[in-house]
């Protein structure tokens, strides 16, 4: 959820049941064939969004001169939580990964 400031947010994704118009499919066939989509959107205050398992995703604060009483740059402070199914893997680009809740270290 957006709690302050502007924003822009893209997801990637593979689409598979996007298919070629007049394509067949077999039961033969051993390579799925995938589309990947970009998503899109603008973020204001209040706007909530959901980021699905396995999807990259950027999210970048909006340069908003006209609001910001002339700053080259606005925060962008956001709220939310992650789900984390059983046997799922997180993968960490940057940072520490941090350690299980029930250790007694914080990551």
């Amino acid at each position: 959820m957006v709690v302050e400031g502007r924003g822009r947010y893209e997801i990637a994704g593979t689409c598979p049941h996007l298919r070629s118009q007049g394509q067949e499919e077999s039961m033969d066939q051993v390579q799925e064939i995938q589309q990947y989509r970009k998503f899109s959107a603008d973020l204001s205050p209040g706007d909530v969004f959901v980021i699905p398992a396995a999807h990259p995703t950027v999210i970048v604060a909006q340069n908003n001169n006209n609001n910001n009483n002339g700053n080259q740059n606005q925060n962008l402070r956001l709220a939310g939580f992650g789900i984390n199914a059983q046997n799922n893997m997180r993968n960490f680009l940057a940072g520490q990964e941090q350690h299980n809740e029930g250790d007694g270290e914080r990551g």
